[in-house]
């Protein structure tokens, strides 16, 4: 998603499930300048996001919606923890089986300055999806942002023995981390 943050090019349109990026040239400036067009795209995804809330019981579960999922990515992408956070809370409600809904929402309460419940979160990712490395190398960050050193640690152990290459990409969260050269998607590696 480099593209959407980099001056060459701009968002024109985008519904969770469709994205339209063009070049910021003056051949396309009238879609960039499109606010309308932007906000019909938007507001097909607002009602996807309503019709999904409303299908979402305890015991009845709507199917994954792939227009939330891409929306879900896209604004963790650009960086708008908050719509990124609603996506995936949604996604984390009505698809209990879908880990990256519930590590994704951990991880905007992180970046959103929520570190208690980004905890209480990830714990939950990490009770339902023990095999899944991510949730634990979140947990593992969520619990330094708290300083608890001894769980984070173990939380880091837990995910190096699930994936090794993984927790050394993303790094022991009681060490210090090096600023990133160049932007990683979020739910992939934190940069040493």
């Amino acid at each position: 998603m480099n593209l959407i943050n980099s001056d060459q090019w701009g968002l024109a349109y985008v519904d969770g499930t469709t994205a339209v990026l063009v070049r910021r040239v003056e051949k396309y400036r009238d879609l960039l300048d499109n606010d309308e067009l932007l906000a019909s795209g938007l507001q097909v995804l607002r009602k996807e996001a309503g019709r999904y809330a409303a299908e979402t019981r305890p015991l009845l579960k709507p199917p994954c919606s792939p227009r939330l999922v891409g929306a879900a990515a896209l604004f963790l992408s650009l960086g708008d923890y908050e719509k990124a956070r609603r996506a995936h809370e949604l996604l984390a409600l009505g698809t209990r089986g879908m880990a990256s809904a519930w590590v994704g929402l951990g991880y905007c309460e992180l970046q959103l300055g929520q570190p208690a419940e980004a905890v209480r979160t990830l714990e939950h990712a990490t009770r339902r999806f023990p095999k899944t490395a991510q949730a634990w190398l979140w947990l593992s960050a969520a619990y330094a942002a708290v300083q608890r050193e001894e769980d984070a640690a173990r939380a880091f152990r837990r995910a190096g023995t699930l994936d090794p290459g993984r927790a050394a990409r993303f790094g022991n969260p009681l060490v210090p981390v090096k600023p990133a050269a160049t932007p990683t998607h979020p739910l992939l590696d934190r940069e040493r």
